[in-house]
C-alpha cells in the first residue's frame, strides 16, 4: 500500500466516522439535549444572581431593622 492509498483510506474512514456520528447524535437527539441543558444552565445562573441580590437586600433590611 502506498502512502497515497493510506491517506485515502484514513480520509475515507474519517468521513464515514463523521457521518455515522452525526446520524447517531441526530437519532438520540443529543444536539437537542445539549441545547436544552445549556438553556437550563443559563436559567440557573440567572436564578443564582437573583438569590444573591435577594440575600443582599434581606441583609440590609435586617441590619436596618436591628439598628433602629
Amino acid at each position: 500500500m502506498t502512502w497515497l492509498q493510506t491517506l485515502f483510506v484514513i480520509a475515507g474512514v474519517l468521513i464515514v466516522f463523521l457521518v455515522i456520528r452525526e446520524f447517531f447524535t441526530w437519532y438520540w437527539k443529543m444536539n437537542e439535549i445539549s441545547a436544552k441543558q445549556s438553556a437550563t444552565n443559563e436559567l440557573l445562573k440567572q436564578q443564582n444572581e437573583l438569590i444573591a441580590a435577594n440575600n443582599e437586600l434581606l441583609e440590609k433590611f435586617v441590619d436596618d431593622f436591628t439598628n433602629k
